[in-house]
């Protein structure tokens, strides 16, 4: 709210900068400049005034492009060759075993549709993220398997989808949570405004702070079981 001066910590001609401060609804304006070997803090004062205030240096770099989360926009699909299906704005994974090596990234104004006898394999980074809803098909007998090979993989997460989702007979394994650029998510399945049914859901053997994480969504959750979460 007022203009800030660095008494101390700042290198050469940068000592004695002046921060002024802008409308918080607005997009943040930085200011850098180099500190001297060693110092972890940075002295400053509210101009005008003698207290003088003291703030460690975090060991984190500006964002100066676009943030983690905007670089996640869409997969090329055809990478995948004929373990995916496009069909208007339907994307579908084959029957078999797919193993993901990298992000798996739904779009907005698609869907992802799982149908029984897939079995998925989160490799290294790889994670599943759709900003449409999600349409999981297995069968009791033939239930569908996400899973990490490692237990390092992140999660699959649903975000702000415009149609409620829908999974039916699903194992979530051996999974861990996103982490992207620092971006991170604490679930090994999310749910973001995104309303689901869950039905014959199994969360197991999950290393990670939460097996399910809904947030300001409606859902309906039936048969399900949580078993060994971290």
């Amino acid at each position: 709210n007022f203009p800030l001066e660095i008494i101390t910590g700042a290198k050469g001609n940068d000592k004695g900068n002046v921060i002024y401060p802008h409308q918080r609804k607005r997009i943040p304006i930085y200011h850098e400049w180099e500190v001297l070997n060693g110092v972890k803090d940075i002295q400053y004062k509210v101009v005008g005034l003698d207290s003088i205030y003291t703030t460690p240096i975090l060991n984190w770099s500006i964002q100066e492009n676009s943030a983690p989360k905007q670089e996640l926009k869409a997969t090329n699909f055809k990478q995948l060759g004929d373990k995916v299906t496009l069909n208007g704005p339907t994307i579908t994974l084959a029957e078999g075993k797919l193993k993901l090596n990298e992000p798996f990234i739904v779009p907005e104004n698609m869907q992802l549709r799982i149908e029984a006898g897939t079995h998925v394999v989160l490799n290294k980074n790889a994670f599943i993220l759709s900003y449409g809803p999600v349409f999981i098909n297995g069968e009791k007998d033939d239930p569908v398997v996400i899973e990490s090979a490692d237990g390092q993989a992140g999660s699959f997460t649903v975000m702000q989808a415009d149609q409620r989702s829908t999974l039916r007979f699903v194992i979530f394994k051996n999974q861990n949570t996103l982490n992207y650029k620092g971006w991170g998510l604490t679930g090994a399945v999310n749910f973001y405004e995104s309303d689901v049914d869950l039905m014959g859901v199994l969360f197991t053997n999950n290393k990670c702070e939460d097996a399910l994480n809904i947030i300001r969504s409606d859902f309906n959750l039936e048969e399900s079981r949580f078993n060994k979460t971290f």
